[in-house]
């Protein structure tokens, strides 16, 4: 049973459409890599104009590769995400930290994990114009997200 010590944000690296990607990242990681299932927990993308959360692994299963993953459809090493998407990231993300008192300081950047675990950071996610210290601070504010 998984009992998520962190959550992980990734970014998909490619273009949100207005069609349902998430299906197209499921595909590529049981075809491709091999995995049994997506990667991620959890995906925020857009369908049709609404901003939607998918459903990846159910939570108590492992991620491919971290705790509890959220990834957001979007490249954001091209433009940072937009305040829509991180008021919806932020819902989502403070939702799992209360059902698993995760503290905001272990809410991670897919890269910042791949040091906090000893190894080197070998990619840029979740974007290098994705700010995970101003992210995480939003994390600790007691208003709601709009």
């Amino acid at each position: 049973m998984n009992k998520p010590e962190y959550v992980v944000v990734h970014h998909s690296e490619t273009r949100d459409g207005v069609w349902k990607d998430w299906d197209a990242i499921r595909k590529y990681h049981k075809e491709v890599k091999g995995w049994r299932d997506i990667g991620y927990h959890y995906g925020i993308e857009l369908v049709g104009e609404d901003l939607i959360i998918q459903q990846g692994r159910t939570p108590e299963t492992v991620g491919a590769h971290c705790n509890e993953g959220v990834c957001v459809v979007g490249n954001f090493d091209n433009k940072p995400p937009t305040e829509p998407v991180l008021a919806v990231l932020r819902g989502l993300v403070k939702s799992i930290q209360d059902t698993y008192n995760i503290p905001a300081n272990r809410v991670l950047g897919h890269k910042e994990a791949q040091v906090a675990m000893g190894g080197v950071a070998t990619k840029t996610c979740p974007g290098s114009q994705f700010n995970m210290d101003v992210f995480r601070a939003s994390l600790e504010d007691k208003h709601e997200p709009v």
